[in-house]
């Protein structure tokens, strides 16, 4: 009678471990969730076609989507706000990054918002790994860097200004 009552224990035992296990790593992927949606960059992933496995709401927002399942399983080809040459450079980028296995930083490039915007984003492309070391993909971050890119033009052309009227009082 008492192994009787030992092997329940055991399984109510493993069972509870597998729950805790299971609450762990539902709370783990919950944070994670919240720290790729929280952070002011956007986040993306694309496997060796390059083709997006995953974002963040940042992307989401920028490119006018309702969440990442809008933009899962598209390449950017695919998305109206982009042009055909933006498309292919980021792409491009990717295939070197993919081909290569380093990663490329930064990269200074226009982006369409949905809106019809353009924004100047520095994008970070490094290549996605399995655990055994093969490129799977590529992981992409990008801020935007449109207010300092306008502050460098603005820079700029008061330089252009001034060494004209240097020149023209010479």
């Amino acid at each position: 009678m008492d192994q009787n009552h030992t092997r329940p224990q055991a399984n109510g035992g493993q069972r509870a471990e597998h729950t805790h296990a299971k609450t762990a790593l539902n709370d783990s992927e919950t944070i994670l969730e919240l720290v790729l949606n929280n952070i002011p960059q956007g986040v993306f992933w694309k496997d060796r076609n390059s083709v997006y496995t995953g974002c963040n709401q940042v992307v989401c927002r920028t490119l006018g989507l309702r969440g990442p399942e809008d933009l899962i399983g598209k390449s950017d080809d695919q998305f109206p706000a982009l042009t055909r040459e933006q498309a292919e450079s980021y792409i491009r980028a990717d295939r070197e990054v993919i081909e290569s296995g380093r990663p490329q930083a930064p990269i200074v490039e226009p982006l369409n918002r949905y809106d019809g915007k353009t924004i100047w984003v520095e994008t970070i492309k490094v290549p996605l790994r399995d655990p055994d070391g093969n490129v799977i993909g590529i992981l992409g971050t990008w801020r935007d860097v449109t207010d300092r890119r306008q502050a460098e033009e603005a820079l700029r052309r008061s330089e252009q200004r001034y060494r004209s009227l240097a020149t023209a009082m010479s």
